[in-house]
């Protein structure tokens, strides 16, 4: 029973792959080893930056003779990104999973259940900590040539790193949950904490090189501190070096804080899974209802879908922290941008007609993050026939998921768009053709991701986090951005030698018009008929 659980959990986790998500039937074996050689080549891209770190460390620390401050510093690293990647998973996919109340209801103990939800996490954790700690033993290897020991130690660190990152985010997924049950408006802090995460996070990538220069001018404080303050750490880096002793401590703890975190989780789990709410039920006050037509309803009812659940805001909104951020941070800096722009301009004269479209490149590749249309028909799920069933013409439907869409980002996109020319002291009609050519594209990827959305659906998901963050058509669409974005910033190099960047602007704004169009059109048209035969 437990294997066929596990099973299970892992079929969920990677079900784009094996399942076609519109037919609902398996593919075929071709098309599941294509998919995850794709999948192993985009974790190698993600890796990249983490070998030129390990090489960078390696080089200064492991010549030093401090190898065990490396594998710490690394093993940090590896811990926080994999804890950062999949504690937004732990909470949907561990205690929100929509078959819960199912599989509770069958003669399974809940302790097996639990036990297959947690190797979920623990996957997800070996996934994103061996994204960082996979380049770390391999650069260690290049570096130090260490014997046959060291290497299989090293080996067998990166599940037990996955472990202890799995007990972290157990930890924080049971503690969401316990508090999530107590507020009335649980999405919105769920996102506010997350956005403070991510805050931090690209904060120290921000700051990294003053960060690494302060290091190596204070390597040996550091080490003492990271001896006496976190000897836990400490002991993972006495670990990859081949110290038996750190390996017993570093092992036996993870082990036995993995066997705390089961024991409490499975006194607690069913509690959580069955426990819907506990705020106060809300007192009926007798009032008008007030009237409003079917496209503000429609409209009305797609906002609140997307504003009652965190992880879809988290995953398809990011974008517009990002937007509203760029200008405030260039105004902050505004100092030393203008002297570098009016420098570029003596040197290279294009430089004034391309930077409304290097902004425009800028902003909507934030808005390529911003996806709410396209997993919107796939979170109707199996509840496809109420929204079905309502007295709306189906365009309706499929028009109010574009709108949404296209309202949450505009507003972020065209003050960004905005107040950035304003900043760079662009001229008036460029900061027009950046608004106009960020809204035409904000609107291609609302109506392309619809599309995407309609024709390859995934409408018997157990867990939000499917549509959402594991779905193909989430990867097709943010590609598709960057590449309309990368047209339009880049094709100017082409013809800049005989056109202006205002003409180049204005006949991307023709063309963008009439693609979004042809794609409202088809949505109106073709659209219909596949949605009907949902």
């Amino acid at each position: 029973m437990l294997k066929t659980l596990i099973r299970k959990q892992y079929m969920e986790l990677f079900r784009t792959y094996f399942v076609n998500q519109k037919t609902g039937q398996p593919r075929s074996k071709g098309k599941v080893i294509g998919l995850f050689i794709g999948f192993g080549v985009l974790m190698l891209f993600s890796s990249a930056m983490f070998v030129l770190l390990a090489l960078g460390l390696g080089s200064m620390l492991i010549d030093a003779g401090m190898d065990w401050l490396y594998f710490a510093l690394m093993g940090m690293i590896s811990i926080l990104l994999g804890t950062f990647g999949s504690v937004f998973n732990t909470y949907a996919g561990l205690y929100r999973a929509k078959d819960n109340d199912l599989l509770i209801s069958m003669p399974i103990p809940p302790s097996r259940i639990l036990l297959a939800r947690v190797s979920g996490v623990l996957g997800l954790s070996l996934l994103y900590s061996a994204l960082v700690w996979i380049p770390a033993i391999v650069c260690y290897w290049i570096f130090a040539a260490p014997g046959a020991g060291v290497i299989i130690v090293d080996i067998l660190l990166t599940f037990v790193i996955a472990l202890f990152v799995s007990v972290l985010t157990c930890i924080l997924g049971w503690l969401v949950a316990l508090i999530a049950g107590k507020l009335k408006n649980r999405s919105f802090v769920t996102l506010a904490i997350s956005l403070l995460f991510f805050g931090l996070y690209y904060f120290v990538c921000f700051k990294f090189s003053s960060f690494m220069q302060t290091f190596m001018e204070h390597a040996e404080s550091i080490g003492s501190k990271v001896k006496s303050w976190l000897n836990f750490i400490y002991q993972l880096g006495r670990a990859a070096t081949g110290e038996p002793a750190g390996m017993l401590i570093f092992t036996g703890v993870t082990i036995l804080l993995a066997v705390i975190c089961y024991v409490v989780l499975s006194r607690s789990f069913i509690r959580i899974v069955t426990t819907k709410t506990s705020v106060a039920k809300p007192v009926y006050v007798e009032k008008t209802a007030k009237l409003s037509s079917v496209r503000k309803a429609l409209l009305k009812r797609e906002t609140k879908h997307f504003t009652s659940n965190p992880t879809y805001m988290l995953n398809c909104g990011l974008g517009i922290a990002f937007m509203l951020a760029v200008p405030v941070l260039l105004l902050i800096n505004r100092g030393d941008v203008l002297p570098v722009l009016e420098l570029g301009y003596g040197n290279l004269p294009f430089l004034k007609d391309y930077l409304p479209l290097a902004l425009t490149a800028m902003i909507s590749m934030m808005l390529s993050l911003d996806l709410i249309s396209t997993p919107s028909i796939s979170l109707e799920g199996k509840s496809l026939w109420i929204i079905r069933s309502l007295p709306a013409d189906s365009y309706q439907v499929l028009e109010s998921k574009v709108l949404l869409h296209f309202l949450v980002n505009e507003v972020p996109a065209v003050i960004s768009a905005a107040a950035t020319g304003i900043v760079l002291k662009l001229s008036v009609p460029g900061i027009l053709i950046t608004v106009a050519l960020v809204s035409l594209i904000n609107l291609f990827i609302g109506a392309m991701g619809l599309i995407l959305g309609v024709k390859r659906p995934n409408l018997i998901w157990t867990s939000e986090t499917q549509p959402i963050k594991q779905s193909t058509n989430i990867l097709l669409m943010m590609l598709l951005g960057w590449v309309v974005t990368a047209a339009v910033a880049g094709l100017y190099f082409l013809v800049k030698n005989f056109m202006s960047g205002t003409v180049y602007g204005v006949i991307w704004i023709v063309l963008l018009a009439l693609l979004d169009l042809l794609l409202m059109r088809w949505l109106k048209t073709s659209g219909v008929r596949e949605f009907e035969s949902l």
